[in-house]
């Protein structure tokens, strides 16, 4: 994971990046007409998650938010060796989406003239192998110590 902050317009900004990922496990699921992993994939899904969050817990952590939008299926090594244009002629340019204000006013400092759209790979859930069947957790804005007390409780008991 990598750090860096940011001072712009709208203030100070921690930045954290770590690497990129293809797709949640709720994008490739939203991707497919049958919404669901093939057997043997969704084994080996399971088996990592159960060594993740046993692995978080290890070292004193709970993740606090994990739903299938936070675990994401990790990129092939392959990935990496693409050129921007291979990119491009592969999955097609970045989606550039202009933010405008409802009421047609300009937009105020700070603001940026558009948003780009996330990469859509192409990936169904029934079409994963079990190659390619590699997580990675994501999200971890609910983390917190294992022996904290949160505010929120994870379970209503009543």
């Amino acid at each position: 994971m990598d750090k860096f902050s940011i001072q712009g317009p709208n203030g100070h900004h921690d930045c954290y990046v770590s690497i990129p990922a293809r797709a949640s496990l709720a994008g490739v699921k939203d991707g497919s007409w049958i919404r669901l992993f093939q057997p043997n994939v969704a084994r080996i899904l399971a088996a990592q998650l159960a060594l993740a969050v046993e692995f978080m817990h290890s070292q004193g952590y709970v993740h606090g938010d994990l739903h299938l939008g936070n675990i994401l299926l990790k990129l092939s090594p392959s990935f990496d060796d693409l050129s921007i244009e291979e990119l491009y002629e592969r999955y097609g340019p970045p989606e550039m989406d202009p933010v405008i204000h409802l009421d047609g006013k300009p937009l105020p400092p700070g603001v940026p003239s558009h948003g780009i759209a996330p990469i859509w790979l192409r990936e169904a859930s029934e079409d994963i192998s079990p190659e390619e069947a590699r997580i990675l957790l994501s999200d971890f804005g609910e983390a917190f110590r294992l022996h904290e007390s949160r505010n929120t409780p994870l379970i209503h008991l009543w």
